[in-house]
């Protein structure tokens, strides 16, 4: 049997906040009792002397700004509040810390606390929670035992998925063509690096100020993402393309798009323009794919960025056929790679969201 009670309930709970304090009085402070925040894994800092008198209860603190998330401090252990850190101090010994952590990490999601909506001491206090009870009509200890095992255990394992998830991201996959099918081509001798981008003054502010229906790309790792929105046409100074490949030097280091119709870069992205030689000779969708392969082998991320200089002496391998004693790219050998790559990477996205749908599986026992 279960029993609902509300956080507000005095007979089982008390919830207060502590008070205010600024980092600056706490700054180089030797004093040893811990102050929690908004973070409530992490001390803000440590003080002389608690807001708090009574430590022989069990505590579960809440987040109050930031992320909304819980922390036990078992009964005993001396520690102190700020006003960004919820306490619910509690008072009956057969309502177990760690199950109340786990009714409360159930309806985070359904709650939807943040920054913008603060689970402020009203709001918390108007939380239900389901506890186990016996025949008698006492809070079951031994059915909270074994509810909190396998939450424990559905802990372990999205935490698993959640690896699983960060790895399939990172993976780079690669389509291989054996050495003697290939000509090695540099990324500067493909593509006309003398092109630029816009310049540190081409900002979001300017783009909000010019609006239009030209989209904006920055660095993002979602190709779709106009994160500098949309501005007007033909402006003189902002720098227009169309129908390229463009490669991020910061932001998401290391990802190329070949983005089609009309449109702007910020200072974040350059544009990989093929020189006009190999036009219908070279598939950029399929450098792009390569590209991104030698930007991980290579190391690039937000501390390394990948400007033109690291990129430039960067050997793709393309397909060749000979043609008139000579050889040339073979655009349709590179389509055929094309083709495997985006099937091999619609299978891993596929994964991922796979992954991602049961890491979010919201299991009640």
């Amino acid at each position: 049997m279960m029993k609902e009670i509300s956080l507000g309930n005095e007979e089982f709970f008390e919830l207060f906040i502590g008070k205010r304090v600024l980092k600056s009085e706490i700054f180089g402070s030797k004093e040893n009792i811990p102050l929690y925040s908004a973070n409530v894994f992490t001390p803000f800092g440590f003080v002389k002397k608690s807001n708090i008198k009574d430590f022989s209860c069990d505590y579960l603190l809440w987040g109050i700004d930031g992320k909304f998330e819980f922390n036990i401090i078992k009964k005993g252990n001396v520690f102190a509040t700020t006003d960004h850190c919820g306490t619910i101090k509690i008072m009956n010994k057969n309502i177990l810390p760690k199950y109340l952590l786990y009714q409360l990490e159930l309806q985070s999601h359904i709650l939807g606390y943040d920054r913008t909506l603060r689970p402020s001491l009203s709001l918390m206090k108007n939380v239900k929670v389901c506890l186990p009870i016996t025949e008698k009509g006492y809070f079951d200890t031994r059915a909270q035992k074994e509810i909190i095992k396998k939450f424990s255990l559905l802990k372990e394992i999205k935490s698993e998925i959640k690896s699983e998830i960060e790895g399939l991201s990172e993976i780079s996959l690669s389509i291989e063509v054996p050495e003697k099918y290939n000509m090695l081509l540099s990324i500067e001798e493909i593509f006309d690096l003398n092109k630029k981008t816009n310049s540190s003054k081409f900002t979001k502010s300017y783009v909000n100020e010019h609006p239009g229906k030209i989209p904006v790309y920055s660095a993002s790792k979602n190709p779709d993402d106009v994160s500098y929105g949309f501005i007007k046409d033909n402006l003189k100074g902002v720098k227009y393309f169309e129908n390229i490949l463009t490669w991020n030097i910061d932001g998401s280091v290391g990802k190329a798009f070949f983005r089609t119709g009309r449109f702007s870069l910020s200072e974040k992205v350059i544009p990989l323009i093929l020189k006009q030689k190999w036009e219908g000779l070279i598939e950029e969708k399929y450098v792009k794919y390569v590209l991104e392969k030698k930007a991980v082998e290579k190391g690039f991320t937000y501390a390394n960025k990948a400007g033109k200089n690291k990129i430039k002496n960067i050997k793709i391998e393309i397909p060749y056929k000979i043609k008139d004693g000579k050889k040339i790219p073979d655009i349709e050998k590179q389509k055929e790679l094309l083709k495997k790559y985006e099937d091999s990477y619609e299978i891993k996205n596929n994964l991922a969201e796979y992954l991602q749908e049961l890491k979010e599986t919201k299991v009640n026992f």
